[in-house]
């Protein structure tokens, strides 16, 4: 004969806390680097650079109810491509119109993804107290 004891840990709880927590973390290393990329963004009007937008998203073939979320930091429609790939630089001149902007670089999400991501995880680590 034994003797068990049952204590709820309220697991399930502790669980939503971290992955609330997790979200808002990634989030600011997110915002760390649209804030890397915006200076970056070719200018004309102006519009591009203003329009990027932080958010979260799920992992691609992550399981149903799973807590796998990663930011993204957005640029709409074509044209943000078009900027951000240089595509008359590459194609031929048919492509479209060369860039005019005297502001920016192509590839502009590229080059801070690349140097200040160290930055953006150190800022996640800080945020979940790691």
């Amino acid at each position: 004969m034994g003797i068990e004891w049952h204590f709820d840990l309220h697991f399930d709880e502790l669980k939503a806390e971290m992955a609330t927590k997790a979200e808002e973390a990634v989030l600011a290393g997110m915002s760390f680097m649209h804030g890397q990329v915006t200076p970056l963004v070719p200018i004309e009007t102006g519009e591009l650079a203003g329009s990027g937008d932080v958010g979260l998203g799920y992992v691609d073939g992550a399981a149903v109810g799973s807590h796998e979320h990663v930011a993204h930091l957005f640029y709409p429609g074509p044209y943000a491509l078009y900027q951000h790939e240089g595509v008359y630089f590459r194609r031929p001149a048919t492509y479209g119109a060369p860039l005019t902007h005297t502001h920016g670089e192509s590839f502009f999400l590229i080059r801070p993804m690349l140097t200040d991501a160290d930055t953006a995880i150190d800022i996640i680590r800080e945020r979940l107290g790691l």
